[in-house]
């Protein structure tokens, strides 16, 4: 009775075997179309991400152009002389930040 029980070393390697195939196959059969390819799971290249933040801030240049002077610009304080977020986004119609702003008003004084 106490041989029936005991399982020899040998046929427990062997169905571990056999179970790690099955495992290996399940994995193997698995749709294509549930894990993302490659190219999905890649992050935008730099110069991708630098093109559509200088189209942004070009965007944010031009839009400075159409501002009123004397109410869509600071009067006083630390952004004293620089134009209004809110009246920016206005006329390009995204959201943007003060960082953006000062790029496009670089980019205005390069000239480019």
């Amino acid at each position: 009775m106490s041989g029936a029980a005991a399982v020899s070393p040998v046929v427990a390697g062997q169905d571990q075997t056999a179970s790690d195939a099955a495992a290996e196959e399940s994995a193997a059969d698995a749709p294509a179309g549930d894990a993302p390819s490659a190219d999905e799971a890649a992050p935008p290249a730099p110069s991708q991400e630098a093109d559509g933040a200088s189209e942004r801030v070009s965007e944010i240049a031009a839009a400075i152009d159409l501002l009123d002077e004397k109410r869509d610009f600071f009067k006083s304080g630390a952004r004293a002389g620089k134009p209004k977020q809110k009246a920016i986004e206005e006329i390009v119609g995204f959201d943007i930040n003060d960082d953006e702003i000062d790029a496009a008003l670089a980019l205005r004084e390069t000239g480019i």
